[in-house]
């Protein structure tokens, strides 16, 4: 049997022993004795003993105090509070916060409580009468709300154990009935013994059944096992075969107990080794009477050495606790140390922060100290988590003030390089424009995000700066300002129309106004595509105000924007790539969903975390869809540019021919 049918039902290994030395008792009576003598010498050695109360209780506080260390929430808003506990209240793993829930909960109601009595008292305070008072802030409702939220989840959560439970019980109650029928079956004793162990298999491996079910349940397997072996006697091939699993198995439990005996945490070790134990007793049957003695003399020799160990630490156990003592006490120090001298720069809080992190972790693993400090080192431990967070924070509140300043000076720099652009000798300024440049990099800390943004703004007005100086360009003239005038006046009577209600008829209609529109003048490019936005934008807008479904409006706004760039090259590169870019997303996001659900057995089918993640699949396939059909029209609109192109640059020599042969 594996480990995980032992831990399903660890009594079943014991069952499979006594059923075992019942069918070899009934050969001889000579073998009944030897074996009755050779079990007395299998029988768990008294001198290993339990985890006791005490140690369990210790355990048990410092684990509840490393939780409460975690985290301090006594300065807190009721806004906070209900932030923190609606992301418990959302966890797909929700009932591992259970304690975290509760304790949010009744710090809530101790602020609310609070709040209601200062708001009575300035009420009553008032003059009002108390029957008029009424107090329900916002956040006493999102917090009803979550809280029937998590009433909701918890009867979902132990319906369904309750009704898995039942499940699991009417499968053993049917894999008894199977076995019960093994017996009039009528095969040979190899096809038999191993429907038998197929069915026994499948019992260890169904789940617990309810409570109330479990020790009838497991009465009734036993006997009907027990008739199976007795009817089927056993012979010595099908026995031997079993005997060497059993050898096997024991000879893993002796290796392990041997590995123990060096195990640096003796405690650990004696919980482990007897885990050990009642395996070999509950979960594994007997082995070939030549090896028996052999095995279990092996295994009797780690445990006492482990014993002895244990001995040792309980005769030393004030020396231990003293040395955990001075060791939390050195990394206490140490924690202190971290903020000399006090880092100044982002960086260096990061690392400072691992640091921190690393040993308040290595705390939590030093073992046990005496009763008496325990309270004043978990004390000074959580002091020193809350002042190193305070630092932190006072840190960072004081870096986003400089942040500010920050980017309101490369702000100021964006609008100067706008000034530049916009003045009447801006392609004698080009020294200016780099000393901007050399500014901007002097300028100190800004987040990513942030940064990113006011880069890209200042990094396009450079771009169109030196573009100008490239391409020659001139100021508007008098005939271009007619010409963006006239554009103008298209576009605002295009705000005046009315489309039509039927999306073909307003595709139609669209095709209409932009042919219109490319018969006027022509324009310069840099010109022209910010005005196809202009009216791209205009038509949206109307699209937007009609009455038509959400999925027809985003299809219509999309063919917009395609026309809009249909004659700009760097747009369609643009729009090509951002839609690649979104593509590769929705893709890494189903292939790890699709990861997550293999987790998921074949009867986790119906868990509502895998119908949902299904869903959330079905949900980003179809946006994967509905961009492919994009870029093959983005793709399709560029090829046709690029063509057009060619064919105009095809076209000018032979243009210059004509007119040298006329000259």
């Amino acid at each position: 049997m594996g480990m995980e049918q032992q831990n399903t039902n660890p009594a079943a290994g014991q069952e499979q022993e006594s059923l075992q030395e019942i069918t070899n008792s009934k050969e001889t009576a000579q073998d009944k004795t030897s074996q009755e003598s050779k079990k007395s010498t299998v029988e768990e050695p008294k001198e290993i003993s339990e985890t006791t109360d005490v140690e369990k209780n210790a355990s048990e506080m410092e684990e509840q105090s490393i939780v409460s260390a975690t985290e301090d929430t006594s300065d807190w808003s009721a806004e906070d509070v209900l932030t923190k506990l609606q992301s418990y209240v959302q966890k797909a793993d929700w009932f591992k916060f259970n304690k975290q829930i509760q304790a949010l909960q009744s710090q809530y109601e101790k602020i609310f409580q609070e709040d209601l009595e200062a708001a009575k008292k300035e009420f009553l305070n008032s003059g009002e009468s108390e029957i008029n008072f009424y107090y329900k802030p916002g956040h006493k409702k999102d917090f009803d709300q979550i809280t029937y939220q998590f009433r909701q989840q918890k009867r979902k959560h132990y319906q369904e154990i309750e009704a898995t439970q039942k499940a699991n019980l009417e499968r053993k109650k049917t894999i008894i009935e199977e076995i019960k029928e093994l017996i009039t079956v009528d095969q040979d004793i190899n096809s038999i013994y191993k429907k038998f162990k197929t069915l026994q298999d499948s019992w260890y491996n169904t789940g617990p059944v309810p409570r109330s079910e479990n020790q009838n349940i497991w009465q009734t397997f036993r006997h009907h096992v027990e008739r199976f072996y007795d009817f089927l006697h056993l012979n010595r091939e099908l026995r031997e075969l079993d005997f060497k699993h059993n050898y096997e198995a024991k000879l893993k439990l002796i290796e392990r107990a041997e590995e123990l005996v060096s195990f640096p945490d003796v405690v650990r070790a004696s919980r482990e080794l007897n885990t050990l134990h009642q395996m070999w007793k509950n979960d594994l049957g007997p082995v070939m009477r030549e090896h028996r003695e052999a095995l279990w003399k092996r295994f009797q020799e780690a445990t006492k050495l482990i014993q002895k160990r244990r001995q040792e630490y309980q005769k030393d156990l004030t020396g231990a606790l003293q040395a955990n003592l001075e060791r939390k006490n050195e990394i206490l120090t140490q924690m202190k140390n971290v903020l000399s001298p006090m880092p100044n720069q982002h960086k260096d809080w990061q690392s400072a922060l691992q640091k921190f992190q690393k040993l308040r972790e290595e705390f939590k693993t030093v073992g046990h100290i005496a009763g008496k400090h325990n309270k004043i080192v978990w004390q000074e431990f959580r002091e020193l988590g809350k002042n190193f967070m305070k630092a932190k924070n006072d840190f960072y509140k004081e870096q986003k003030k400089e942040q500010k300043e920050n980017v309101n000076a490369k702000n100021k720099l964006i609008d100067q390089l706008k000034g530049i652009l916009e003045s009447e000798d801006w392609e004698n300024r080009v020294e200016e424009v780099k000393g901007l440049q050399k500014k901007w990099k002097s300028v100190g800390f800004i987040s990513r995000k942030i940064d990113n943004k006011l880069w890209a703004t200042f990094q396009e007005n450079n771009t169109l700066f030196f573009d100008r100086l490239r391409s020659g360009y001139q100021k508007l003239n008098e005939l271009d300002e007619a010409l963006i005038a006239k554009r103008n006046a298209f576009i605002e009577s295009i705000e005046q129309k009315k489309l039509q209600e039927d999306i073909e008829t307003i595709r139609q209609e669209i095709d209409t106004i932009w042919d219109e529109w490319e018969t006027f003048e022509p324009l310069k490019p840099t010109l022209l595509h910010k005005l196809d936005q202009k009216l791209a934008e205009t038509l949206i807008d109307k699209i937007k105000s009609g009455d038509l479904s959400k999925s027809k409006k985003s299809e219509l706004e999309y063919y917009c924007k395609i026309i809009s760039i249909r004659q700009n090259n760097r747009g369609l590169s643009e729009g090509i790539k951002a839609l690649r870019s979104e593509m590769k997303v929705h893709q890494d996001e189903i292939n790890q969903l699709e990861n997550n659900l293999e987790f998921f057995s074949r009867s986790s089918t119906e868990n509502p975390l895998f119908k949902e993640a299904e869903k959330k699949i079905a949900k980003i396939r179809k946006a994967l869809e509905t961009n492919q059909e994009k870029l093959i029209q983005l793709k399709q609109a560029q090829n046709s540019l690029n063509k057009k192109q060619a064919e105009e640059e095809q076209a000018a020599p032979e243009e210059g021919s004509e007119e040298s042969n006329e000259d």
